[in-house]
């Protein structure tokens, strides 16, 4: 009876797995079909992989705890991949410089997306799509615009923009939106306002109030600006 086969194993970086059976496909020798717990994932692996816990699960979330490679190379997809991770990054990592207008306003991935395989399958269907621009940055993924109020990168809700087209759409958005301002001591003064409101208030600039909001950080006379 061979030890490994019905048995449980522990993975060094992608939790536990069971060996189901010989890998009959491959015809190579000492190797399984193993399956990981945590993901569901069935794939084939060495006698001595299995033994040394060296399985990789490319369903594991091991991306900021939530996003995972898949069954796909990165290499070759450089650029693209740095797209999606900064996607991820902007919703899911809190020392991210931009997170406090991402995640920590409720902005999130869907669940297909948070695997690089399927997002790189997606993206040429997206709106705007030109493979040439992207990979020369003229060109970036925009939730925004599609659906107003969005907060949640899908291949139902985000096209490619123009940086200039981003930008004015993000630049229009936030102007619409209202804020409550407060003082150094926390107490508030003027609620549900306009950010041309809040010029007047506070007399900063526009583009300055937007700077700070952007980056969560408290204006140099000690205002505040919070998104109602």
């Amino acid at each position: 009876m061979d030890k490994y086969i019905g048995n449980n194993f522990h993975s060094l970086h992608y939790g536990d797995f069971k060996v189901l059976g010989y890998d009959t496909i491959s015809g190579k020798r000492q190797r399984y079909i193993v399956k990981f717990s945590k993901t569901g994932t069935i794939k084939s692996a060495a006698r001595y992989a299995i033994a040394s816990g060296n399985v990789k699960d490319p369903y594991y979330p091991a991306i900021l705890g939530v996003g995972c490679v898949g069954n796909v190379v990165v290499k070759g997809n450089n650029y693209i991949y740095q797209t999606w991770q900064n996607m991820l990054r902007r919703c899911y990592d809190p020392q991210r410089h931009n997170y406090s207008s991402y995640g920590g306003r409720g902005c999130r991935v869907s669940k297909r997306w948070l695997c690089f395989e399927y997002f790189l399958e997606d993206i040429c269907t997206l709106p705007g799509y030109n493979l040439s621009n992207i990979l020369s940055g003229k060109l970036v993924l925009d939730k925004d615009t599609l659906k107003l109020g969005n907060k949640i990168y899908s291949k139902e809700t985000t096209q490619w923009l123009s940086v200039k087209e981003n930008t004015e759409a993000r630049n229009t958005i936030t102007y619409s939106k209202k804020y409550d301002i407060f003082d150094a001591i926390g107490e508030c003064i003027a609620h549900e306002v306009t950010l041309n409101q809040a010029v007047i208030i506070t007399g900063y600039a526009k583009t300055t109030l937007h700077a700070h909001i952007y980056k969560n950080k408290w204006l140099g006379k000690g205002y505040r600006l919070l998104r109602v």
